[in-house]
């Protein structure tokens, strides 16, 4: 048996070490494909005026318009290219210093860093004038942060507390989207403080307010430097939100007799037969006639009602959809294989357009053998965890389940967020994190 394991290893080895290499390949071949071009995304139109116009409306923070005003101030090289040098070298260096923890070996990490990094959907992100490549590079910065007091169940160094509150700021003024995701894990840290072996209660209290005072200097920065309806887009109050994922299902002119006599007045059937298609059209065209003619506070009060009408009508669909986009959001790699099924969710068409625009051909070739080797790859590593967990049940339950409950809620966080509204390049940190199983296998069995 030995002889045929010392056998079978090498091939084993030289497999995944030549899968690997080939995502790299292919990764940095596409990056390099798209490093002149700027994807036509409509947040890249808003982010470049707003930063010509320095001033950030309620959807987002003012660090990231701050970093694309610097890019372009900067004339010897086009803007772009140093957005995305320095987006990559970012994800680069976040994943080197993330895999550096568990290990010494210096060109292990590199390779982890280089095969991250390559993942499509998050080399897409390197190259668009976006800030999901810097959100996922900081949010993976907490998460370390975070997963090193909890594997080594010991409170938070200082230097520790400051690196994951830095990276915490700095997440929060690149875009509020990533607030809520960015303050669990603060607050997961802060729970940590209670496996210290002295004082755990005052250390809790202390950390617990200085992370509030920190949470709400942020929001008061959101206060000073934004201006609401800037860019003409729907206010995000509660109830607009709700609205968004309850009530777009009343959008349709055969519910429009059930609707306020205010709605009637707005909409044609057809116009909301539309607005039911193609839902990202809501934020800047329904929401804003609405306020514009009655007001955002009886704006308010109409979408709490379409929100109740879309909740009572279709329950099961509302549910269903919810239930759909968590999985879509928490692992975005397996959702991929739906897209071979019919029409794509959400904003995915147009995102996967992007991806393929400049190399239409290498880009989907590049899509389809990552996500076979990912497939295989998930399947073999979470068997290999799962039966060595069920020997380690104390690893098992202070490292897997934390993660998966805190993807969970990220996932159903953004699956709240709209209807119709599926956007894959929020969903890069569950991303990476399926890789994590193989990352494990890898750096304990292969090289």
């Amino acid at each position: 048996m030995k002889k045929v394991i010392q056998v079978i290893k090498p091939v084993i080895q030289g497999f995944v070490l030549c899968a690997v290499a080939l995502q790299i390949v292919l990764g940095v071949i596409y990056i390099g494909s798209n490093f002149m071009a700027v994807p036509q995304f409509r947040d890249t139109t808003i982010y470049l005026e707003m930063a010509e116009h320095f001033v950030a409306d309620e959807y987002t923070g003012i660090l990231y318009p701050l970093f694309v005003k610097l890019c372009l101030g900067i004339s010897i090289v086009p803007y772009q290219i140093l957005i995305y040098l320095i987006q990559i070298i970012v994800g680069l260096f976040c994943v080197y210093h993330f895999v550096c923890t568990w290990t010494d070996r210096k060109l292990l990490a590199l390779l982890c860093a280089l095969w991250i990094n390559t993942i499509p959907f998050v080399a897409q992100a390197h190259v668009t004038v976006l800030p999901h490549s810097l959100a996922f590079s900081f949010l993976l910065l907490m998460l370390l942060e975070v997963l090193k007091g909890t594997v080594y169940r010991k409170p938070l160094s200082i230097a520790d507390w400051a690196v994951l509150l830095c990276s915490y700021t700095i997440l929060a003024q690149l875009t509020q989207g990533y607030l809520l995701a960015g303050t669990l894990l603060v607050g997961w840290a802060v729970c940590l403080q209670l496996y210290a072996q002295a004082q755990k209660v005052l250390w809790f209290l202390v950390c617990m307010l200085i992370c509030t005072g920190i949470f709400v200097s942020n929001l008061a920065v959101f206060h000073i430097t934004q201006t609401p309806g800037y860019y003409g887009r729907m206010q995000r109050s509660l109830e607009a939100r709700f609205f968004q994922r309850a009530g777009v299902a009343t959008l349709s002119g055969k519910f429009l007799v059930y609707m306020p006599e205010e709605i009637q007045a707005c909409f044609t059937a057809s116009e909301l037969d539309w607005l039911n298609k193609y839902p990202y059209q809501i934020e800047t065209e329904f929401g804003p006639t609405l306020e514009a003619r009655y007001g955002k506070e009886y704006a308010d009060k109409l979408y709490w009602e379409l929100g109740m009408l879309g909740l009572k009508t279709a329950t099961k669909a509302t549910l269903l959809d919810i239930a759909e986009d968590t999985i879509g959001y928490a692992m975005p790699l397996g959702y991929y294989a739906t897209w071979q099924d019919g029409e794509l969710k959400g904003a995915t068409s147009w995102n996967y357009q992007q991806f393929i625009e400049e190399t239409p051909e290498l880009a989907t070739a590049y899509a389809k053998i990552c996500h076979f080797l990912w497939m295989s790859g998930f399947a073999v590593s979470v068997t290999v965890c799962f039966v060595a967990a069920c020997g380690n049940k104390k690893f098992y339950l202070n490292i897997w389940v934390p993660v998966l409950l805190y993807v969970i809620a990220y996932a159903l966080y953004f699956a709240l967020g709209g209807a119709g509204t599926y956007d894959y390049k929020l969903s890069l940190l569950p991303m990476v994190l399926s890789y994590a199983p193989m990352c494990c296998l890898f750096i304990r069995y292969i090289f």
